[in-house]
């Protein structure tokens, strides 16, 4: 990590019944994800970054 690169981490709580929502979504698309495997944590990390990115470009 360079001197301007920063870290942060966090603590994230989610009903277990919002988890099984993640697995049978999952679980729906991975027909459609060739040689690609993907966990609830991938989903939620995917999810942040496109909420970020949208707050960066109309501030919503």
């Amino acid at each position: 990590m360079t001197s301007k690169e920063k870290r942060a981490e966090d603590t994230l709580r989610i009903k277990e019944s919002e988890i099984y929502r993640g697995e049978v979504f999952l679980h729906d698309i991975s027909p459609y994800l060739i040689d690609v495997e993907l966990t609830v944590e991938d989903l939620l990390v995917i999810l942040f970054m496109d909420f970020l990115k949208r707050i960066k470009e109309k501030g919503k």
